[in-house]
């Protein structure tokens, strides 16, 4: 079993467990992980926390051998997965052309974004 906890209440735990359920003919494992994360941005639409993830997994194998010549694996595996991606988070109302480095400034979104109360003054926070 292994875990960890992390900085913006980041976790992760996974483990697993091996073993012969009838000797010389049923062997089996198990595995299992569940992680999480809050988020690192705050969406002030409706002040929660986005660009987290949360995880949840099993998996399980078994080995039948009924005869020295026969061998018949079963795998199962289940997995959820919630990921909190934004669609987009604003740090500037430019726009910066790679490789020239020139930026383009963009009125309408900034008048946008400020007619919804948010401005960018060197954060993306408002």
């Amino acid at each position: 079993m292994e875990g960890g906890y992390f900085s913006g209440n980041e976790y992760r735990l996974t483990g697993g467990v091996s073993g012969t359920l009838v000797p010389s003919k049923l062997v089996a494992n198990a595995d299992f992980l569940v992680g999480g994360f809050d988020g690192n941005v705050t969406n002030i639409a409706n002040n929660t926390m986005v660009n987290g993830y949360e995880h949840r997994g099993v998996r399980s194998k078994f080995l039948w051998t009924p005869d020295d010549e026969t061998k018949v694996t079963l795998a199962l595996d289940y997995m959820y997965q919630n990921d909190l991606v934004p669609t987009g988070v604003y740090s500037s109302t430019s726009q910066v052309a790679f490789p020239t480095n020139i930026s383009t400034p963009n009125p309408s979104l900034a008048a946008t974004l400020n007619a919804q109360g948010i401005s960018l003054h060197g954060t993306t926070r408002r």
